[in-house]
């Protein structure tokens, strides 16, 4: 004979068992809220978010960037492209990573082949196709650039 409070804790028991010994099989969840920091040293950086079609990601950031020793910094928000300085740097010798968006700001990618997008310090955006998020530093040479931009995205 088993006495109701003996057969909960058995209940319990073999319910934890069974818990632990599936939880192997099911693949672990991409992170929904990551904190990224974006060298502006580098033109991409893996966010390490998947977005999915049709879905509504977020992307706020801060930080300052010297793209070029001796020049002001700049907020992820970069300089204007109608900004004559910038324009004429995108049409150089060097091509921008993305050209026709604002110069040295925070742009954005899906995947490693999808067209790049403007970030800047905020931006919420409904995906238009799935896969990994990259930030980057929108400049045609990334040698002499220092600081970089911190950037939460969530989804």
């Amino acid at each position: 004979m088993i006495k109701a409070g003996g057969a909960l804790l058995s209940f319990m028991l073999v319910g934890a068992a069974l818990a632990a010994g599936t939880a192997g099989l099911h693949a672990a969840r991409p992170a929904t809220s990551r904190t990224v920091f974006i060298s502006a040293k580098r033109p991409w950086t893996d966010t390490g978010v998947r977005v999915t079609r049709g879905h509504t990601f977020r992307v706020t950031a801060t930080g300052s960037v010297a793209w070029q020793p001796g020049r002001r910094k700049v907020a992820p928000d970069g300089l204007r492209f109608v900004n004559y300085v910038c324009a004429s740097a995108q049409y150089g010798k060097f091509p921008f990573e993305a050209r026709g968006l604002n110069c040295w700001g925070l742009i954005g990618r899906i995947g490693t082949t999808d067209v790049p997008f403007p970030v800047g310090s905020r931006l919420t955006l409904k995906s238009p196709s799935s896969g990994k998020l990259y930030l980057g530093f929108n400049d045609n040479v990334y040698s002499d650039n220092s600081g970089g931009f911190t950037a939460h995205v969530s989804r």
